[in-house]
């Protein structure tokens, strides 16, 4: 997970109440109604009963079929509501509450947004996230953060959440050894000097010791999150890790009626959540679904911890790091298989890739239909791909993760192993599926901006003017499918949602742009007029 920029957007939501409830009986109209089914059928009406698609069909057939029903013609291009595959809905709740360094272009600027932040509040801790040393001249430095905040600790998150900066108030407050080691982590070293910087299961070690966060900002966070989702046509998600007291805070939230997502949520697998499924295998709420276990296999490329059979082209002397045994990762899978809970692996380096792949042969036979994931798959060479496709391995990979790391993905992995990397087309002519999402708050939100870059293979801010690998473009029609259906297929909800079918709930998002043939510019500019689930209106742009 990285972090990534919140934007506010101006907009007219209505919020769905606690149970979701539908006009008894409405008929849809539109330019187009995009169904995502098998076939790819466009329609250009459906009908809703009661949360349900009845009907599909012409607006004619529709009129003479549900007589003096109620017609709503959205004069745009309907689609189903999008899915975010991977993403970190509580986690960018909880990161808004501290200061936001994203896009901040050196440690002198890093300093001065943190203090504006803080300005009116005297905090146990300084928080913040989203720092990229990519972006500077230099890299972090402990005697920065020393000099601006000599007496109050300091963490601050690294953009892909699998490293921090800390200051000597800190590493006293909690006594921390930075000569002790610690498996899958790292005290990053410059000149023989401790840098204040920690890697993956580094970051661990401080981030217990940090104060818990005010439920009611919290709850006032999430909602403001959940609105953006929805005003992005974002109407169903996967959160990829989360502690058991955390699914339950969604639970919570869901049962208040202030929570209308429908989430996928992967336990992590830590050992309190072992221990909790060993005893309760079973967690659900009114629109959430726990049925996966999430795995750090390593860190992140853009921190060097991304576990890789070569070492960095430019950290020679570093492969990364592997977050977790090999054969703990075993054995912990194997106890989630028994449970009938799917195994999601965060997978970067393509040795996190291989150490996958590997255990999926020894606890799966092929042709399964368990839907294991490999998050991310950002590195994965040519023999991988084929045991994900004999073991039915699912790949769970972000678009806008390329367009980003464009342009500086080659300084890290060399451009040898570049045909290998971000490699879109290659993993679903292997595997038959690609599922998309964001990894947001790493990415912004959007999905608008997953397709651009998963059709275009360029940022939608303009930023990156050629193509990163343009031969590894999805069409436009399999980047909606992963989006849509596939994802859903990739979090068990595809009897459900993910397509607009008789039978399924009517979760739909409507545009003013066909994405399936629009210009490349007015993809750039396409916008969601309106986000409906079960038939209700969550959000609407009009004023």
């Amino acid at each position: 997970m990285r972090f990534s920029h919140f934007f506010t957007v101006l907009v007219l939501f209505v919020l769905a109440p606690s149970v979701l409830k539908s006009q008894n009986t409405q008929i849809i109209a539109a330019k187009g109604i995009y169904t995502v089914n098998d076939s790819f059928e466009v329609v250009e009406s459906m009908v809703i009963r009661d949360g349900k698609i009845v009907f599909l069909g012409t607006l004619d057939s529709a009129l003479k079929s549900y007589p003096l029903k109620p017609l709503k013609n959205h004069k745009g291009y309907i689609y189903p509501g999008f899915i975010d595959a991977h993403c970190h809905l509580l986690g960018f709740a909880k990161m808004r509450l501290q200061s936001n360094l994203v896009g901040v272009k050196s440690i002198e600027k890093v300093i001065s947004v943190i203090q504006r932040f803080y300005k009116k509040s005297s905090p146990e801790w300084i928080l913040g996230n989203g720092w990229d040393q990519n972006l500077w001249k230099s890299y972090p430095d402990l005697a920065s953060l020393d000099k601006a905040y000599p007496n109050t600790p300091v963490f601050l998150k690294r953009i892909d959440g699998h490293a921090a900066w800390i200051n000597t108030k800190a590493m006293d407050l909690i006594h921390l050894d930075i000569n002790k080691s610690v498996e899958g982590g790292a005290f990053v070293m410059k000149d023989g000097k401790f840098t204040g910087v920690l890697l993956d299961n580094a970051v661990e070690m401080v981030e217990q010791y940090l104060p818990e966060i005010d439920k009611n900002s919290l709850n006032e966070s999430l909602s403001e999150v959940t609105k953006q989702c929805l005003a992005e046509g974002v109407t169903a998600i996967a959160d990829a890790g989360l502690e058991v007291d955390e699914i339950k805070y969604l639970i919570g939230r869901q049962h208040k009626g202030v929570l209308p997502l429908r989430i996928h949520a992967m336990l992590s697998a830590s050992n309190a959540s072992m221990s909790y499924m060993s005893i309760n295998p079973h967690l659900r709420g009114p629109r959430l679904q726990a049925r996966a276990m999430k795995f750090y296999l390593d860190g992140a490329l853009g921190s060097h911890g991304a576990l890789m059979k070569r070492p960095y082209c430019d950290r020679n002397s570093s492969h990364g790091l592997q977050l977790i045994s090999t054969q703990d990762f075993y054995g912990r899978a194997i106890f989630a298989h028994s449970k009938g809970m799917q195994v999601c692996a965060h997978a970067i380096g393509d040795s996190a890739a291989k150490v996958f792949t590997e255990i999926a042969k020894k606890v799966l036979v092929p042709g399964n239909d368990y839907r294991w994931r490999m998050e991310h798959a950002q590195i994965v060479e040519p023999n991988e791909m084929h045991a994900m496709r004999e073991y039915g391995l699912y790949p769970s990979v972000q678009p806008t993760h390329a367009t980003s790391d464009a342009k500086w993905a080659a300084s890290r992995i060399c451009n040898d192993r570049l045909k290998n990397s971000y490699a879109y087309r290659a993993l679903l002519d292997s595997c038959g599926i690609i599922a998309l999402g964001t990894d947001f708050p790493v990415e912004s939100t959007n999905p608008l901006n997953t397709f651009y870059s998963a059709v275009f293979r360029k940022d939608r801010n303009c930023k990156l003017k050629t193509p990163f690998f343009a031969n590894q473009a999805l069409t436009r029609m399999e980047t909606l499918r992963g989006m849509t259906i596939w994802a859903a297929k990739s979090n068990f909800m595809e009897t459900k949602i993910g397509s607009i079918e008789i039978g399924k709930l009517a979760d739909f998002v409507v545009l003013n742009v066909d994405l399936m043939n629009a210009s490349e510019k007015a993809i750039r500019k396409a916008k969601v007029k309106s986000t409906f689930m079960q038939g209700v209106k969550c959000y609407t742009a009009e004023k």
